[in-house]
């Protein structure tokens, strides 16, 4: 069952948090849905829906990961929680770093699953939404889980449900009020003083971060930098490789 706080939408699986989920972009909480089990293992987790995903409302104000980083911030303050591991995919990973970096009280340590990383220069106009979105929201429910296998067979099938279905939940204005300007990941990195893990695939297969990326967020990150690479995996990596994933992020929890 979804808990709201102001306009976010959020569950909370277990007793009082230790782990934060910040899901991609066009993708929502739900989508977390198969690695749950994983996670609890190491104490409680809310999952929250960004602005405009899933549950989530869509105010009228500009856009920027730090603006999802509050979101993230007033649901955890609600919550009474923190510090928790604050684990993100993609845009939610950029929206980790920076919930580390405007609210270190908050966040004992991150997890960055091929975050964003050259930042955005400030659009007035916000962007317009990927025609990929807005052909599979053409399609009815099946037929979108249809066309997730038959474009990434390697997904695990309890993956395909819930990433179909947050598709068709987006409000795809948030395209146009993605407008304020974003820093470089590794600045970021070096305003944020908990210690990160992170993952990237290869830039061949669809990764964002590549090697001399990775490289220099390790020398400039503020506290402890893990960089782990798994290779064979493009930007989906707890979608491709599951089981490394899990490994990997395990061992950075215990």
């Amino acid at each position: 069952m979804r808990n709201r706080t102001g306009h976010i939408a959020w569950q909370l699986f277990g007793e009082k948090p230790r782990i934060l989920l910040l899901h991609g972009m066009s993708d929502s909480a739900a989508c977390w849905d198969p690695l749950i089990p994983f996670f609890t293992s190491y104490g409680g987790v809310v999952a929250t829906d960004a602005r405009g995903h899933g549950g989530s409302g869509l105010p009228e104000e500009p856009l920027a990961e730090a603006v999802l980083a509050a979101d993230a911030a007033m649901v955890l303050d609600e919550l009474d929680a923190g510090p928790v591991v604050a684990i993100g995919h993609s845009m939610g990973a950029a929206t980790a770093a920076h919930l580390g970096r405007i609210r270190p009280d908050l966040v004992s340590a991150a997890v960055l699953e091929d975050p964003p990383t050259s930042g955005r220069q400030q659009h007035p106009g916000g962007h317009p939404a990927p025609d990929w979105l807005a052909d599979l929201r053409t399609l009815d429910p099946q037929a979108t889980v249809d066309r997730g296998r038959a474009d990434n067979p390697a997904w695990p099938a309890d993956e395909l449900p819930p990433w179909a279905r947050s598709k068709h939940e987006m409000d795809l204005e948030f395209f146009g009020r993605l407008s304020q300007a974003s820093p470089p990941l590794v600045d970021v990195l070096g305003a944020v003083s908990c210690p990160v893990l992170l993952l990237h695939g290869d830039p061949d297969r669809g990764g964002i971060v590549t090697a001399e990326v990775a490289a220099e967020c390790e020398r400039e990150a503020g506290g402890s930098l893990t960089v782990r690479h798994i290779d064979g995996v493009g930007h989906n990596i707890h979608r491709e490789a599951r089981d490394r994933y899990k490994t990997v992020v395990g061992e950075f929890l215990a």
